[in-house]
């Protein structure tokens, strides 16, 4: 990064893309940068499309950086907070919007993520928010095809996107590998409550050995059919899981709940797929055949599970009537990850010591 963020030249290449697998430490791997930029007088903006990102990101780089004053944007944040002068800035994307040329580096976290993909302002925005001689740091687990396309263009070609891979986590375990298991009539059996027999194993592993769980449905009106089921199954369980969405106000308490143990497993749409780290957490994704369920939606619900030292194995499921070619294509892309790493010597017995 250093070595990108010094090539002062004009004809130098502005943009750069860090594709690293979840888990990897790609926070961490900004940290010198930053270092280098705030010790020497220069500014830095770290935009993210989702306000969760923010919210997860800001205690870490406050401790991490806790000489120099960081400003934490987004939508609720207080008045204060949002015209604090700071050369340091850490803020949704569309908060992007308040700066012009302001910043010597930015750091556009997830740049696959909702809405950012799909709202040209915010791309926009954030260019806008960079100096003219600044440069700017794409990280992402999952590059959209327009990146991948340019990674593929020839170092010398105007159009081509400098980048690094990182297949492997800090911990140096593999990725855990999702498990197909085809199911039938899915939503007819979560209505009449008939068994699922994947789903009730799964839910047995889960209370065995005492693991958190997140179970993935494709949309809001899915939640409470699930967790009827589930406490149909067996009636302990009622205190135990908890549903959460988009636009849920007790989100955060629900997942602050579920790491701290009072709660054991979140019913979820796709908005958990991203930004919430929990030792031992078990991954399900009920109906995965749905189109919300793309391949980059699965490869961030697959790398919830095993992000923690202490629990690198992590069991992911992906449950369906029937398997799709994004279900194949993240399974590919992990696997293909692990197979890098281990060929590059990141995989060793025991992890990184």
């Amino acid at each position: 990064m250093l070595e990108f963020y010094g090539r002062e030249a004009l004809h130098a290449r502005r943009d750069f893309l860090v594709w690293a697998v979840c888990g990897a430490g790609k926070t961490e791997l900004m940290f010198p940068l930053l270092r280098y930029l705030l010790a020497n007088g220069r500014s830095a903006l770290w935009a993210t499309p989702r306000r969760d990102v923010v919210l997860e990101l800001a205690p870490r780089l406050r401790r991490a950086f806790p000489e120099h004053l960081l400003a934490v944007l987004h939508g609720s944040a207080l008045p204060q907070e949002k015209w604090r002068p700071a050369r340091f800035v850490l803020a949704t994307t569309h908060q992007a919007l308040r700066f012009y040329r302001c910043f010597d580096a930015v750091i556009v976290d997830e740049i696959d993520a909702f809405p950012y993909t799909c709202d040209d302002m915010l791309p926009f925005a954030v260019e806008r928010a960079r100096k003219v001689q600044g440069k700017t740091v794409y990280l992402t687990a999952t590059p959209r095809p327009d990146h991948q396309r340019r990674m593929r263009k020839p170092g010398n070609n105007k159009d081509f996107l400098p980048h690094v891979k990182i297949p492997v986590r800090y911990h140096g375990h593999p990725l855990p590998e999702p498990e197909i298991r085809r199911e039938s009539k899915l939503n007819d059996r979560l209505n009449a409550k008939r068994p699922i027999p994947t789903l009730l194993f799964f839910l047995e592993e889960v209370r065995k050995h005492d693991l958190p769980a997140f179970i993935f449905v494709p949309a809001i009106r899915q939640l409470p059919v699930l967790y009827e089921y589930i406490v149909f199954s067996d009636e302990k369980w009622r205190d135990k899981i908890a549903a959460v969405h988009a636009s849920d106000p007790e989100r955060e308490a629900k997942v602050i709940a579920l790491r701290e143990g009072r709660l054991q497993i979140l019913l979820t749409t796709t908005i958990m797929e991203r930004g919430v780290t929990l030792s031992g957490i078990q991954v399900l994704v009920c109906q995965a055949n749905a189109p919300v369920f793309d391949e980059a939606a699965l490869i961030q619900i697959a790398g919830r599970a095993g992000r923690s030292a202490a629990a690198p194995q992590g069991t992911v499921i992906f449950m369906a009537e029937e398997v799709t070619e994004a279900m194949k294509a993240a399974i590919r892309q992990i696997r293909e990850m692990n197979r890098l790493a281990r060929e590059q010597g990141y995989i060793r017995k025991g992890g990184i010591p």
